[in-house]
Order: C-alpha cells, then sequence, then structure tokens
C-alpha cells in the first residue's frame, strides 16, 4: 500500500540528475556509435508474482530502474529500455557512474517495494519513493544467485517528469540513506542468467548515443 499526494508549489524543484549521482569511474576515450544496441526482451522468473503498480509514475520509476539493471549487465548505455525511460542527462550519468572493474552482474530486476508516490502542483510528474534492496543484489564470478537481505532496503526517490514527447521518464535517482522493509517486494530472476565477462575493460562499455563527457 503506498500514499498519492500533492506536493505544494515549495516544493516543485526538481533537483538534475547529474547533483544526484556522482562520477566514480573515468569512461572517457570511447568512441560514440549512431546506432543504438537492440537488446532482445528479457525473460524474468518471477518467484511469486509480478509487480503490479497501478500508479503510472511508479511504474515509470520501476521501468527506469529495470533498464538502469540491463544497461548495466549489457555494458552498454545506448539499450532503449534504458534510453526511453530516463532523461539523457540520467543516461549519461549512469554511464559514467558504470565500474567495469568490478565484474558485476544483476541476477534480476532490483527487488523494490512502493513507498509513496507524491505527485508535483501541475500534474506532470512526480517523486516516487521506492524500498529497494541496498545489498547483495549483484552476482559476482561463480555465484547462481545473490545472498541478497531483503529486509536491509534503503528508501531511493525516483523523480518522475513527462518527456518532450509526452512519456513518463525518470530524471534523477536519490538514494536517502535511510533504512527501510522490502521483505514485500516481487523477487525475480532473468532467464538465462546474465554471464559475467572474463575481462572489462573502459573502451568495451557503449557510452549513450551522444555522449561527450
Amino acid at each position: 500500500m503506498f500514499v498519492t499526494m500533492k506536493l505544494p508549489k515549495a516544493g516543485a524543484t526538481i533537483a538534475a540528475a547529474v547533483s544526484a549521482l556522482a562520477v566514480t569511474a573515468l569512461l572517457a576515450g570511447c568512441t560514440p556509435s549512431s546506432e543504438p544496441t537492440v537488446l532482445p526482451s528479457t525473460e524474468i522468473d518471477w518467484l511469486d508474482s509480478a509487480p503490479a503498480d497501478d500508479d503510472p509514475y511508479a511504474a515509470a520509476a520501476r521501468a527506469a530502474d529495470l533498464g538502469s539493471v540491463l544497461a548495466w549487465n549489457a555494458h552498454d548505455f545506448t539499450i532503449t529500455q534504458l534510453t526511453s525511460t530516463v532523461t539523457p542527462e540520467l543516461a549519461a550519468a549512469y554511464y559514467e557512474n558504470f565500474q567495469p572493474l568490478q565484474r558485476l552482474v544483476f541476477p534480476g530486476p532490483r527487488p523494490s517495494s512502493v513507498i509513496s508516490v507524491v505527485e508535483n502542483d501541475s500534474g506532470d510528474g512526480a517523486q516516487v519513493v521506492l524500498c529497494r534492496v541496498s545489498k547483495g543484489w549483484q552476482l559476482s564470478s561463480g555465484e547462481t544467485r545473490p545472498i541478497a537481505d531483503l529486509t536491509a532496503g534503503t528508501e531511493t526517490t525516483y523523480t518522475v517528469v513527462t518527456s518532450s514527447a509526452g512519456s513518463l521518464v525518470v530524471s534523477a535517482e536519490q538514494p536517502s540513506g535511510i533504512a527501510c522493509d522490502a521483505t514485500s517486494a516481487a523477487v525475480g530472476y532473468f532467464e538465462p542468467t546474465p554471464v559475467i565477462p572474463d575481462k572489462l575493460e573502459n573502451d568495451d562499455v557503449r557510452p549513450p548515443i551522444g555522449y561527450e563527457g
């Protein structure tokens, strides 16, 4: 159960995505490509049932989070699963924060549950807060299932806006550091299990199309 409410006018300012995410990896020097990579549809094996988001803002936040996970696993930030769900600025921030030397993959969508949806005063966006599993939801070499504690979640705020094309996209993602319990979150795994590369260098990672660094 989550709460939907209106934001007061004083809280309608949207923070820039770049300020919400710190640059942690040097990925300059990649040659931009003119065409996005076509990533096949990914099957998800849900242990119980898939998340049911009746609220369009919550659905947009979850779609953006899934897009970022798929881009991470593919080490490719041109895929439409990402670029159709987030702003170009946030796609660039995800790329800049990618750390290829870690050689980790997500085994499935990050388990999360909706805490609140706060619509802005103009009705064209919202702040969506998810309780998202924050530890153990990645695989390293030799692992087949994550060791994740669903009780150890973190409240994460997604700023949802309306794009120039009229679709809902996420412009910023901000973990709050506030602990929450995500035991009610749906858990699913990608089929087939993502492959962990033997070696991954900066030049193996595709930046968003048009990225200039």
